[in-house]
């Protein structure tokens, strides 16, 4: 998986990483669905393999440090040749990618398709830079987390790709597709800088608007799918139907100080979402914590916190998708924020029903 080329010329020569070498005609790269299984599959069950993948992409200190030209510059493939059909196995790229198949292709154009009942093509024309490809074969490889999320943008809607935006920047995945298991506690494969900077290296493709909203409004570490839409929900410009609440970070750490630990029997606590301006922690409470209970350790944090200053406000599954709550929520947050009151027109109203209803719908194809 090695596949090592010298480093380009552009890069500083303290840098000394080396990256992926695509030989044109021969190589299948594999992107959208596909790449975003492969990925989704080494998050939850392959940390080791996933380690080695990640380490053949650009650091992102070198993505910050490359122009466009940089990028095209580093592309073996622009655009991407037909690959020969003739020589793919469908054993080897189910060994390789650990998924069977159909599998989803690039080309560079329309009339390089090929239909095949294992692979079929998506056309791709922007670049395919060597430190955004890893490769899993002889002759085959997977684009990045960025570059997956850039092809799907086409055909997923806005708030679709945020979504899974925040999966990729996350710590929980859905290595069958969503509405099966999910696993937690995995690693994030991206970050929104990386996306932001990939979205802005790669241009001229389609879905670009999507996915550069998208690396604008994710934060890394939503811990499940139902937190990341608390966040979109809270975060979001009216506009797009969210409440506006301010900046804010996920996963947060809140060191306490020595009598505000002997409330909390804790050193630190860890916020869903934390939003600075308010001093005020909002946690995401599912049905399984109704079931489990544990009203004395969550009394403990609340007064830990408000030790320090920090109010804790719970959002309830069966709430967040009640705009008359969280409205109310929201207007708590705003107010401890000191941000003006937003008018609620009947346009801001339809926008946000449609937002929770799009949110509600995905989270039941999650359950399905």
């Amino acid at each position: 998986m090695q596949g090592r080329r010298g480093r380009p010329d552009w890069a500083s020569p303290s840098r000394l990483v080396g990256f992926t070498r695509v030989v044109p005609g021969d190589a299948i790269v594999f992107g959208c669905e596909t790449a975003a299984a492969f990925w989704a599959h080494l998050r939850s069950f392959d940390d080791a393999s996933l380690r080695d993948c990640l380490d053949e992409l650009y650091p992102t200190d070198m993505l910050r440090g490359m122009g466009r030209e940089d990028m095209m510059r580093d592309a073996s493939l622009a655009p991407i040749t037909v690959p020969r059909l003739s020589a793919f196995r469908a054993e080897d790229a189910e060994m390789a990618l650990r998924l069977s198949g159909p599998y989803e292709a690039l080309v560079g154009s329309a009339k390089n398709r090929r239909t095949s009942k294992l692979l079929s093509f998506h056309v791709w024309r922007g670049a395919v830079p060597d430190g955004l490809l890893v490769r899993v074969a002889r002759d085959m490889y997977v684009c990045s987390p960025e570059l997956a999320l850039l092809q799907l943008a086409s055909g997923m809607s806005r708030i679709a790709l945020l979504e899974y935006a925040f999966e990729l920047c996350g710590s929980y995945a859905f290595p069958n597709g969503r509405g099966n298991l999910m696993c937690d506690g995995v690693r994030p494969v991206t970050t929104p800088e990386r996306l932001a900077l990939v979205s802005s290296l790669i241009t001229d493709v389609r879905g670009l608007a999507k996915a550069s909203f998208a690396s604008r409004h994710v934060r890394a570490g939503a811990r499940s799918p139902m937190e990341a839409q608390l966040a979109m929900l809270l975060g979001l410009p009216k506009v797009y139907g969210g409440f506006e609440c301010g900046d804010y970070r996920m996963d947060y750490r809140i060191d306490l100080p020595p009598a505000a630990r002997a409330l909390a029997g804790r050193d630190y606590l860890v916020a869903d979402i934390y939003v600075p301006g308010a001093r005020t922690d909002v946690e995401y409470q599912g049905f399984a914590h109704r079931l489990a209970g544990g009203s004395a350790r969550d009394d403990a944090r609340t007064n830990a916190l408000l030790s320090v200053g920090i109010q804790e406000l719970s959002v309830w599954a069966d709430q967040l998708y009640d705009l008359d709550a969280m409205t109310e929520i929201a207007r708590v947050i705003r107010r401890s924020a000191g941000l003006k009151p937003k008018s609620e027109s009947h346009r801001t109203r339809e926008v946000r029903d449609r937002l929770c209803g799009e949110l509600r719908a995905s989270s039941l194809a999650g359950l399905a």
